[in-house]
Protein backbone atom coordinates (compact mmCIF):
# COMPACT_ATOMS: atom_id res chain seq x y z
CA UNK A 1 0.00 0.00 0.00
CA UNK A 2 1.14 3.41 -1.06
CA UNK A 3 0.47 6.65 1.57
CA UNK A 4 1.08 10.04 -0.05
CA UNK A 5 2.12 12.29 3.36
CA UNK A 6 0.58 16.24 2.27
CA UNK A 7 2.39 18.61 4.70
CA UNK A 8 2.33 22.44 4.63
CA UNK A 9 2.34 22.30 0.90
CA UNK A 10 1.77 20.63 -1.76
CA UNK A 11 4.81 18.59 -1.46
CA UNK A 12 4.51 14.85 -1.45
CA UNK A 13 6.14 12.15 0.49
CA UNK A 14 5.66 8.90 0.14
CA UNK A 15 6.39 5.52 1.64
CA UNK A 16 4.97 1.90 0.83
CA UNK A 17 2.97 0.85 4.05
CA UNK A 18 1.68 -2.75 4.70
CA UNK A 19 -2.32 -2.71 5.37
CA UNK A 20 -1.65 -3.31 9.44
CA UNK A 21 0.44 0.03 9.39
CA UNK A 22 -2.60 2.19 7.61
CA UNK A 23 -4.72 1.13 9.81
CA UNK A 24 -2.00 2.08 12.79
CA UNK A 25 -1.56 5.41 11.37
CA UNK A 26 -5.71 5.75 10.74
CA UNK A 27 -6.24 5.03 14.58
CA UNK A 28 -3.24 7.54 15.87
CA UNK A 29 -3.97 10.20 14.13
CA UNK A 30 -7.87 9.34 13.39
CA UNK A 31 -8.22 12.93 16.05
CA UNK A 32 -5.52 15.01 14.45
CA UNK A 33 -5.22 17.27 11.21
CA UNK A 34 -2.27 15.65 10.52
CA UNK A 35 -4.72 12.83 9.21
CA UNK A 36 -6.25 14.93 6.57
CA UNK A 37 -3.25 15.31 5.19
CA UNK A 38 -2.78 11.60 4.37
CA UNK A 39 -3.80 9.76 1.78
CA UNK A 40 -4.02 6.07 1.28
CA UNK A 41 -3.98 5.07 -1.78
CA UNK A 42 -3.43 1.07 -1.51
CA UNK A 43 -1.11 -1.48 -3.54
CA UNK A 44 0.45 -0.34 -6.80
CA UNK A 45 2.00 -1.76 -9.48
CA UNK A 46 5.90 -1.44 -9.62
CA UNK A 47 5.60 0.79 -12.46
CA UNK A 48 3.11 2.98 -10.39
CA UNK A 49 5.69 3.10 -7.25
CA UNK A 50 8.53 3.95 -9.73
CA UNK A 51 6.52 7.17 -10.71
CA UNK A 52 6.04 7.97 -6.60
CA UNK A 53 9.15 7.29 -6.40
CA UNK A 54 10.31 9.82 -8.70
CA UNK A 55 7.79 12.62 -7.95
CA UNK A 56 8.87 12.14 -3.87
CA UNK A 57 10.75 14.85 -2.51
CA UNK A 58 12.08 11.41 -0.47
CA UNK A 59 10.92 8.06 1.44
CA UNK A 60 10.14 8.13 4.48
CA UNK A 61 11.21 4.34 5.91
CA UNK A 62 9.65 4.93 9.17
CA UNK A 63 10.14 1.10 10.70
CA UNK A 64 9.81 0.45 14.52
CA UNK A 65 11.82 -3.27 14.41
CA UNK A 66 15.05 -4.58 12.37
CA UNK A 67 15.20 -5.53 9.42
CA UNK A 68 17.68 -7.93 8.05
CA UNK A 69 18.18 -5.66 4.82
CA UNK A 70 17.37 -2.20 3.41
CA UNK A 71 15.54 -3.40 0.56
CA UNK A 72 13.20 -0.40 0.92
CA UNK A 73 15.98 1.97 0.53
CA UNK A 74 17.74 0.17 -2.59
CA UNK A 75 14.69 0.95 -4.40
CA UNK A 76 14.31 4.69 -3.68
CA UNK A 77 17.94 4.89 -4.47
CA UNK A 78 17.53 3.38 -7.36
CA UNK A 79 15.44 6.36 -8.77
CA UNK A 80 17.50 8.81 -6.98
CA UNK A 81 15.09 9.46 -4.18
CA UNK A 82 16.71 10.27 -0.93
CA UNK A 83 15.32 8.55 2.01
CA UNK A 84 14.64 9.37 5.88
CA UNK A 85 15.36 6.53 7.51
CA UNK A 86 14.72 5.08 11.08
CA UNK A 87 18.51 4.84 12.87
CA UNK A 88 17.92 0.85 13.24
CA UNK A 89 19.25 -1.98 12.11
CA UNK A 90 21.22 -1.73 8.47
CA UNK A 91 19.62 1.68 7.40
CA UNK A 92 22.72 3.62 9.38
CA UNK A 93 25.25 1.76 7.32
CA UNK A 94 23.46 2.02 3.89
CA UNK A 95 22.38 5.80 4.25
CA UNK A 96 25.55 7.01 6.02
CA UNK A 97 27.39 4.80 3.23
CA UNK A 98 25.42 6.17 0.44
CA UNK A 99 25.14 9.41 1.45
CA UNK A 100 21.43 9.46 -0.07
CA UNK A 101 19.27 10.28 2.72
CA UNK A 102 18.81 11.65 6.84
CA UNK A 103 18.92 9.30 9.69
CA UNK A 104 16.33 9.86 12.65
CA UNK A 105 15.33 8.55 16.26
CA UNK A 106 12.90 9.93 17.53
CA UNK A 107 9.95 12.02 16.72
CA UNK A 108 11.57 15.46 16.65
CA UNK A 109 14.23 14.28 14.20
CA UNK A 110 11.90 12.91 12.28
CA UNK A 111 10.13 16.05 11.93
CA UNK A 112 13.17 17.94 11.44
CA UNK A 113 14.16 15.78 8.62
CA UNK A 114 11.30 15.77 6.81
CA UNK A 115 11.72 19.83 6.94
CA UNK A 116 14.81 19.43 5.92
CA UNK A 117 14.46 17.86 2.68
CA UNK A 118 11.29 19.92 1.82
CA UNK A 119 12.27 23.21 2.00
CA UNK A 120 16.57 22.21 1.28
CA UNK A 121 16.53 22.06 -1.96
CA UNK A 122 20.05 22.24 -2.83
CA UNK A 123 20.80 19.30 0.10
CA UNK A 124 18.28 17.11 -1.06
CA UNK A 125 19.33 17.56 -4.36
CA UNK A 126 22.95 16.61 -3.64
CA UNK A 127 21.30 13.97 -1.59
CA UNK A 128 19.45 12.17 -4.79
CA UNK A 129 22.82 12.47 -6.80
CA UNK A 130 24.53 10.33 -3.92
CA UNK A 131 21.67 8.16 -3.68
CA UNK A 132 21.48 7.37 -7.11
CA UNK A 133 25.70 7.07 -7.38
CA UNK A 134 25.12 4.54 -4.67
CA UNK A 135 23.17 2.49 -6.58
CA UNK A 136 24.53 2.44 -9.25
CA UNK A 137 28.18 1.64 -7.35
CA UNK A 138 26.85 -1.07 -5.48
CA UNK A 139 24.53 -2.97 -8.07
CA UNK A 140 25.27 -6.24 -9.19
CA UNK A 141 25.69 -6.26 -13.31
CA UNK A 142 23.33 -9.23 -13.56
Amino acid sequence: HVITVLPYSPTRLTRALPRPVCLQLLWRYSNESVILRIQFLGRKTPDELNAYYRGALGLIVPSVCYETFGIILIESFRLGTPVIARRLGPFPEIVDRAGGGILFSNEDELLAAMRSLQSDTAGRQHMAQAARAAFRSNRSPC
